[in-house]
């Protein structure tokens, strides 16, 4: 790992990226990221990005597997885009977790004296809400990130031309931002994991969101 981020990922991905399909483990994706993180450069990471667009045949399954490379960058992006996640994200889940009623839209498995239509109008009152604060608050991504959100989008155009903010989309949403609201503890933004009925808000609230 260090051998491969030392030179800049150049040469190295075909290597990396046989060893993560035999051992797409916590332990290599932890020290991928924290190398990368180390190196305070972009390129090793992108090197493992612009092979898995390489092998990939059509832009509607790009990032959308756990792969070498969406479990690297979701690590990097933990750790390089927490304090923004905290910032952004952590009130829109406090908020959840203070009222976590009136979000079941299954009318299987309403609560009793709940309403269905009121519960959807919340849903979709706290879900607007919710997607205008993160929106809102791209630009304060740290620049280091954003460089590399740029690449990633470039690196697409070429061989998808059309899918650049899909790509970005699943990889800044599906692989961080939506992961932290319905496992919000595993981001540090809670310190208990939420009850059950918070939990399936949560849930809610991200299904809505990715869609």
């Amino acid at each position: 790992v260090r051998v491969f981020v030392r030179g800049g990922g150049v040469g190295w991905a075909p290597m990396v990226g046989s060893l993560g399909r035999a051992y797409t483990n916590d332990a290599l994706v932890r020290q991928l990221a924290l190398a990368c993180l180390a190196g305070n450069v972009p390129e090793p990471l992108l090197a493992i990005v612009r092979r898995e667009i390489d092998s990939c045949s059509v832009d509607t399954t790009l990032f959308r597997t756990d792969s070498l490379a969406t479990k690297v960058v979701g690590a990097v992006l933990k750790k390089a885009a927490g304090a923004w996640l905290h910032a952004t994200v952590g009130p829109i889940v406090r908020d959840i977790l203070a009222a976590p009623t009136g979000y079941e839209v299954d009318q299987n498995k309403l609560p009793a004296g709940e309403n269905r239509e009121a519960n959807v109008a919340k849903l979709t009152d706290v879900c607007g809400q919710a997607l205008e604060r993160i929106t809102g608050s791209l630009h304060r991504l740290p620049l280091g990130v954003r460089f590399f959100l740029e690449r990633v989008k470039q690196m697409v155009e070429v061989k998808f031309p059309g899918a650049r903010l899909k790509a970005v989309g699943s990889f800044l949403f599906l692989r961080f931002v939506q992961p932290s609201i319905f496992s919000p503890e595993g981001f540090g933004l809670v310190d208990e994991p939420p009850a059950r009925e918070a939990r399936r808000a949560l849930i809610l609230v991200a299904k809505v969101l990715q869609n």
